[in-house]
């Protein structure tokens, strides 16, 4: 057992490095947007869902057991490396279908997702397959069912936490992902070796012969498991596909307001991810050690399920708790560590508790453990399904992150009761009577004076950017959709005063850089006729794209609600947007261009911060730069803003932007002191003297000066960086890949790279270059 117990520890490292590397790549090709990734999670989840189901029905029946488990973990290393390699063949084949859908992406999402739903199931399958099998080979070793199934569960689901750890903090960041899914398949392969080693000994021993004997013996029933009827049984099953249900929606609930206190770093989203697992996989240890003492595992069914219920809504008071001590100056906040222990972690324990113990009630006879086991793994699978798909797309859309919590606990807590109130054939016994009555009473008060989290979070958020009350702000918009929840608020301080954030974060403000991201490369095109805006943030940039009354504009956002706020940074955005010159997509920018052939002559670019955020990263690799540089015109020009940084993070991002577009030159931001990256087409030096055509433009005038008439900024002065000085710059520096997201995995080098807390800015980069003018220096 000791062997067995040690590669399905491994085998749950390597399932959990497959899903999350697989679900960064495959948000490149379908687009950074929660449909994707929501549709991709469950494709991936039926298939594990299908293999419990199937492979646990029939693999039973076969006498070598685990020569099958080797097979499906050798299986997998092989499907998943194989995937991998395919799902970068399949872009020629998703723009064939976007051009026969004629342009509309909800055709597209639909063939992409039913193609990433087949290509899934082969490895999926054979993954779901391995607890029903490894559950019945076990019967031989261990005799009490509920402690074995408890302890495999857990074992695997501990190596799922490492396997998330592993792949979120150091390998992807260090290795890169294709080596990253290499030592998973590695990991597998390792597991089939040993467990073809262990199926061998059996054939020398006659343990498959005695394994089988023992299977169709009577005697090796457990005495301890309950009769109990069918209808019990089909009530118990129900049950726990809701409990998968109400679990996976509360984790995509939990992901959603935990973004607006820890950001949207790749090491936030781990951590919680582990902590879910964890307290799952603890609880699946304990379930199994203590599930064959336990006189009435119905009524402990029902009670777990009352618990859940209500302690999910006690998590609202304590998210607010939190919010008012987060602090962004940390690189990873005390909240990410501390929060998930006291919102998620007790629920998820309780939940993984309730596997070993619903194995004492649904499993009859050991003789059909593996049939059985998979069919509860598949049920609770199939639940976990519709709670992603239903929660991310309809639930938390409709009602908001507070009613969904509450209509969810609801659900819980009748699950409960009816379970308990069938195991005791009625609810007996006065203090049963006040426990339950006293959940069903608390959970029920709590419900009802519960706070919004968003909205509480909402107004912390206020309170940083006013560095004060809250009630010196006003709420001009707050929005939860599903692909994100979208607030405008504005200071009392002045017209300029307003800040828009996504899930929590502060996106752009009103200055003159969203500006001139796009009057700097369309003063420096020769003859303009296109640009596209990529990011459409407050809507400045397109703004004064338009300005220039010759262009016709395109821009491009994922989050739609970002255009309906338009009206509230410029009072002239809605009759912008009705314009014939400017047509807007709500899409994913990457997957925008890598669908379309069009060419532009200027593209300008201002990614969601922090340069960490997940997700950016997408658009600060050098295949991403290869994109915009294929769909510009031989004259065209590309501007990449890059806000003031961590000078080892700055340097990344300009390396990248440089090898792609050699002809590169940087300009300074005149009061937030970020970069304006201008990579130019042609190999001939920009006539940076056109810049003076602004004067001469009223429209782009007015544009520059409606905020600081005072103190307008020349923009022929912006210049900070030739290319020969920024090669120089540069040199060193790694490229960013989408095999190598260095920018997203920043921790090592925050914690030992002593450059990294050294901010660079457009006046220390002045600084830089009139140094080197000097001469050397030591």
């Amino acid at each position: 057992m000791a062997r067995i117990y040690l590669i399905f520890f491994l085998s749950g490292i390597s399932g959990l490095i497959y899903e999350v590397v697989w679900l960064r790549m495959l948000t490149r090709v379908l687009g950074c947007t929660v449909y994707a990734t929501s549709i991709i999670l469950a494709a991936f989840m039926a298939g594990l869902a299908i293999g419990s189901y199937l492979i646990g029905k029939y693999g039973g029946k076969v006498k070598d057991q685990m020569r099958l488990y080797a097979t499906l973990e050798a299986g997998i290393g092989i499907s998943a490396m194989a995937l991998t390699f395919l799902l970068n063949l399949l872009v020629p084949v998703y723009k064939a279908v976007y051009s026969m859908a004629g342009g509309q992406r909800l055709g597209l999402t639909i063939f992409q997702s039913i193609t990433m739903f087949l290509i899934f199931l082969i490895p999926t399958i054979l993954m779901g397959g391995t607890l029903p099998i490894i559950s019945s080979y076990t019967r031989r070793c261990e005799k009490a069912l509920a402690k074995r199934l408890g302890y495999l569960y857990g074992l695997n689901t501990f190596g799922a936490v490492a396997g998330v750890l592993a792949a979120g903090f150091y390998l992807i960041g260090s290795s890169g992902e294709t080596r990253t899914l290499l030592i998973g398949a590695l990991i597998n392969l390792a597991v089939a070796l040993t467990a073809f080693a262990i199926a061998r000994n059996d054939d020398l021993s006659g343990g498959a012969a005695r394994c089988a004997q023992e299977g169709a013996s009577p005697a090796s029933s457990s005495p301890s498991l309950p009769d109990h009827s069918v209808g019990v049984r089909k009530l118990v099953l129900a049950a726990y596909c809701l409990n998968g249900f109400i679990m996976m929606a509360y984790e995509v609930i939990w992901t959603r307001i935990f973004q607006i206190q820890v950001g949207t770093s790749i090491y936030a989203f781990s951590l919680m991810l582990a902590f879910y697992l964890l307290g799952i996989a603890l609880g699946s240890v304990a379930g199994g050690r203590f599930a064959n003492r336990i006189n009435n595992p119905l009524a402990v069914f029902g009670i777990s399920q009352l618990f859940i219920s209500t302690y999910a809504v006690s998590g609202l008071y304590i998210f607010t708790v939190f919010s008012a001590s987060f602090s962004w100056s940390e690189i990873i906040p005390a909240n990410v560590l501390l929060m998930p222990q006291l919102i998620i972690v007790p629920i998820t324990f309780i939940s993984g508790f309730i596997f070993p113990v619903i194995s004492r009630i649904y499993i009859k006879d050991e003789a059909g453990v593996s049939r059985v086991v998979g069919l509860l793994y598949s049920m609770n699978t199939l639940g976990c399904i519709l709670g992603s798909l239903i929660c991310g797309f309809a639930l938390v859309g409709s009602l908001g992150t507070r009613n969904t919590i509450l209509l969810l606990s609801a659900l819980g807590a009748f699950a409960g009761v009816t379970v308990y109130f069938k195991a005791s054939s009625g609810i007996r016994g006065l203090k049963m009577k006040i426990a339950i009555a006293g959940l069903l009473s608390g959970a029920l008060i709590l419900g009802a004076m519960s706070p919004d989290p968003f909205m509480t979070a909402v107004h912390e958020r206020m309170k940083i950017f006013l560095r004060g009350p809250s009630d010196e702000a006003t709420l001009l918009y707050h929005k939860e959709a599903a692909r994100a929840t979208t607030t405008v608020f504005s200071y009392k301080h002045g017209p300029l005063s307003k800040q828009l954030l996504i899930n929590g974060v502060g996106m752009t403000k009103l200055c003159i850089e969203t500006k001139l991201m796009a009057h700097l490369p369309i003063l420096l095109a020769r003859d303009p006729e296109d640009v596209l805006v990529i990011c459409f943030g407050m809507g400045t940039a397109l703004r004064s794209a338009w300005a220039h009354k010759t262009l016709k504009c395109d821009v491009v956002e994922l989050v739609e609600e970002e255009y309906e706020c338009f009206k509230y940074f410029h009072a002239d955005g809605p009759r912008i947007l009705a314009d014939p010159r400017v047509r807007h997509f709500t899409d994913d920018g990457r997957n925008f261009l890598l669908m379309r052939d069009k060419k532009y002559d200027v593209i300008t670019l201002d990614p969601s911060p922090p340069l960490y955020s997940a997700g950016s990263v997408n658009l600060y690799s050098k295949e991403f730069f290869e994109l915009c540089r294929s769909r510009l015109k031989e004259e065209g020009i590309m501007c990449l803003w890059i806000p003031p940084d961590s000078a080892t993070e700055v340097r990344m991002i300009m390396k990248t932007f440089y090898t792609v577009f050699p002809n590169t030159y940087v300009c300074g931001g005149p009061y937030y002191g970020g970069f304006f990256m201008l990579g130019f087409m042609s190999e001939s030096r920009p006539d940076v003297s056109r810049l003076i055509r602004d004067e001469k433009e009223k429209d782009v005038v007015d544009d520059l000066n409606e905020w600081d008439t005072s103190d307008k900024p020349s923009m022929s002065r912006l210049l900070v960086l030739k290319p020969p000085e920024l090669a120089k710059f540069v040199e060193g520096a790694p490229v960013i890949t989408d095999d190598r997201p260095y920018t997203e995995f920043f921790l090592w080098r925050a914690l030992f790279d002593k450059f990294y807390k050294y901010q660079l800015n457009a006046k220390s980069l002045v600084d830089w270059r009139d140094d080197r003018l000097k001469g050397p220096k030591k």
